[in-house]
């Protein structure tokens, strides 16, 4: 789950006491979320929509997936049908990920995203990098071939001196 982020959806499953699916039980499931175990508050999705197989989503507000941890509890009115979110408890990720698409990570302080090093990494293994043994240099290319993401200069084995991503 993305932390504040729009148009997700929490599943539930409903089942009987011997664990078969029930599937006719949207208008009687009900459902609160704790955010950051601040306390339960209902759900803007009065009711979910049922989906298959016994599972039912709830549509989530921005607003409600604007925490770091989130609990749904789920019930339904209708005796003998036994509710629960799959997963209970969920640790949102969205400013996790936003971080590391925009942290700095070269040792050298040239700046490069997480998102740029998987494109130089990706471009390595699709075979895009070339060694120039007189000058020292390994140049990788992006995925178009000709533009390049990644030189960097090399004064022995293993030994990098510079560095320069596009």
């Amino acid at each position: 789950m993305l932390k504040n982020t729009a148009g997700q959806k929490w599943r539930v499953f409903a089942c009987d006491a011997l664990g078969n699916p029930v599937t006719t039980a949207a208008a009687a499931i009900t459902a609160t979320i704790d955010k950051d175990w601040a306390g339960p508050v209902a759900t803007d999705d009065a009711n979910p929509t049922a989906a298959t197989g016994g599972y039912y989503d709830f549509d989530l507000l921005t607003a409600e997936t604007n925490a770091d941890v989130l609990a749904l509890v789920v019930s339904c009115a209708t005796e003998g049908v036994y509710v629960v979110a799959v997963p209970p408890v969920i640790y949102t990720a969205g400013e996790v990920i936003g971080a590391l698409l925009e942290t700095d990570i070269d040792s050298t302080g040239s700046p490069v995203t997480l998102k740029k090093a998987v494109e130089v990494i990706l471009a390595r293994l699709a075979g895009k990098a070339a060694y120039d043994a007189d000058t020292g240099i390994w140049t990788i290319k992006g995925a178009d071939g000709s533009t390049t993401v990644l030189s960097l200069t090399m004064t022995g084995p293993g030994v990098r001196t510079g560095s320069v991503i596009s």
